[in-house]
């Protein structure tokens, strides 16, 4: 049984429409990647601001974080949830910005877990997750096109107009890259809950 399916498969792969809905499969199997961390990054921070209200004073002071939360935007978001904000500032702050980017991430996770954060930034500050963020980035907003910005941020040297193409090696590696990161921002997050 497992020669015919290895037998199949490289038949399938041979043939140029099978190539291509592997490359499509791979590339979108990493846009659900990134976007699985995304949900993850977002919801520990609901959870732990949530918990820990008092730390969105601390979000809201931070010169790296202030501006993505303005007192003003989260006055007006106090309506949302007739004034009783026990229990939801984590929601009030993410309705304020999104956790969508691996900058803000990075930057909001900094400033809430303080030195309990290091291995999650350590994890997050590799050169080859900013890469999968931007591939990300590439395959939803470019369709996979290559343009000059793409090149420019991540060092590729696939010519502009072509299309990119995340290999089974690459994926691989951010699959681990991208547990490592959720396992350690969940035990930062949880440490921070004591």
């Amino acid at each position: 049984m497992t020669f015919r399916a290895e037998s199949f498969l490289k038949d399938f792969l041979k043939d140029e429409i099978g190539r291509n809905i592997a490359i499509q499969s791979l590339n979108q199997c990493t846009l659900l990647m990134w976007s699985a961390f995304e949900v993850l990054a977002s919801d520990l921070f609901v959870r732990l601001i949530n918990m820990r209200p008092q730390l969105a004073s601390t979000l809201i002071r931070n010169e790296n974080t202030k501006n993505l939360y303005r007192q003003k935007d989260i006055t007006q978001s106090l309506a949302n949830y007739d004034y009783d904000v026990s229990g939801h500032m984590g929601d009030i702050l993410i309705e304020q910005a999104r956790l969508d980017s691996l900058p803000t991430i990075k930057d909001v996770y900094r400033v809430l877990l303080g030195s309990g954060s290091s291995g999650l930034l350590t994890i997050l500050d590799r050169k080859e997750f900013w890469y999968l963020y931007k591939a990300r980035n590439v395959i939803v907003h470019r369709a996979s096109i290559v343009d000059e910005q793409f090149r420019c941020d991540t060092g590729v040297t696939i010519q502009v107009g072509n299309k990119f193409r995340v290999t089974a090696d690459e994926f691989d590696k951010f699959l681990v890259m991208v547990a490592e990161a959720g396992v350690a921002m969940t035990m930062a997050a949880s440490n921070a809950v004591v």
